[in-house]
C-alpha cells in the first residue's frame, strides 16, 4: 500500500495547493462533515501599455540627442542648480575690458590729433621743446619692405640725435633759409610707412613709400610751423609720430 501512495503522489499534477478561503458549518454537529469553499487566485489581464510614440515635438532622437538643438550644454537647468560663476572666473565686465585693451593694442592712434600710427613701441624719442627754432632738415632711412627704421630731425642749425636702427635706404630733406614746413602728409601700416613734407615755397619731399592707412596733418593754428617731432618705435621700426607746432620765432629768442 506504501508502494500505491507514493505513485499516486508522483502522479498529482505539480498545481498548487489552493488555500481555504471560506468555512462553511457550524461546531456543534461534529458527525457532519465541515464544508470548504477553494478560491484559486484570480490573475489580473493584462493592462495595455500606453502608447508611446518614438519622436514627439521634443523628442531626443528628434532633436537630434546630446548634439540637438542646443546640445547637453544648452540644456536647461533647474533655477535652484543653475551654474554659477566661480571666484576665479573673470566678470563680464573684466572681459570687456581685456577685448577692449587688446582692440586698442592694434588699432590707429586717436588720442591726439598731432599725432598718427599705431600704439607700441617701448622706446620713446622727442626733439628739444624749443619756441626759438623750428625743423629746418630731415633725415630718414627705410628698410627693404619700406618702413621708416630711424629718423634724424635738425632744428634751426643743429642735427639731434638719430633715433631708431642703424642701417637702411637713407634720404635727407633741408628746408632753404626763411622757408617753414606747412603741412605733412604720409602712410602707415603696423608701422610708419611713408612722411612727407610740404614747404611754404610749394616744394614737397617723400620718404619712404605710399601703403597702407593715409593721414595729412595740419597746424593747429594759422601761421604755425614745424618745431618738433617725437614717437615710439621698436627694433623692427617706428610705430607713431607726434609733431608739434609754433609760430616764428620772435625777437626775444635772438
Amino acid at each position: 500500500m506504501g508502494r500505491n501512495c507514493q505513485a499516486k503522489l508522483e502522479k498529482a499534477p505539480s498545481q498548487p495547493f489552493p488555500t481555504p478561503a471560506v468555512q462553511v458549518g457550524s461546531g456543534a454537529d461534529e458527525r457532519e462533515p465541515r464544508r470548504q469553499l477553494w478560491a484559486f487566485a484570480q490573475e489580473e489581464p493584462h493592462s495595455l501599455a500606453p502608447s508611446c510614440p518614438l519622436v514627439g515635438p521634443h523628442s531626443f532622437l528628434l532633436d537630434g540627442g546630446p548634439w540637438g538643438r542646443e546640445g547637453i550644454k544648452g540644456r536647461r537647468r533647474v533655477p535652484s542648480t543653475a551654474r554659477r560663476p566661480s571666484a576665479d572666473t573673470p566678470g563680464r565686465p573684466e572681459a570687456m575690458l581685456l577685448l577692449l585693451t587688446l582692440a586698442l593694442l592694434g588699432s590707429p592712434i586717436s588720442w591726439a590729433d598731432d599725432m598718427v600710427g599705431h600704439q607700441g613701441g617701448h622706446k620713446y624719442f622727442s626733439t628739444p621743446e624749443s619756441c626759438c627754432d623750428l625743423v629746418t632738415g630731415i633725415r630718414v632711412a627705410t628698410d627693404i619692405i619700406g618702413k621708416i627704421i630711424s629718423i634724424q630731425v635738425k632744428v634751426g642749425d643743429s642735427w639731434q640725435e638719430k633715433a631708431g636702427v642703424s642701417g637702411g635706404h637713407i634720404q635727407e630733406f633741408e628746408l632753404w633759409p626763411g622757408e617753414m614746413i606747412k603741412k605733412l602728409n604720409g602712410s602707415f601700416k603696423l608701422y610708419m610707412r611713408q612722411l612727407c613734407v610740404h614747404t611754404s615755397e610749394e616744394r614737397s619731399f617723400c620718404f619712404g613709400k605710399e601703403s597702407g592707412t593715409p593721414f595729412t596733418i595740419y597746424p593747429k593754428e594759422k601761421g604755425q610751423s614745424l618745431t618738433g617731432i617725437y614717437g615710439h618705435y621698436d627694433l623692427l621700426g617706428f610705430k607713431n609720430f607726434g609733431f608739434r607746432w609754433g609760430f616764428l620765432p620772435d625777437d626775444e629768442c635772438e
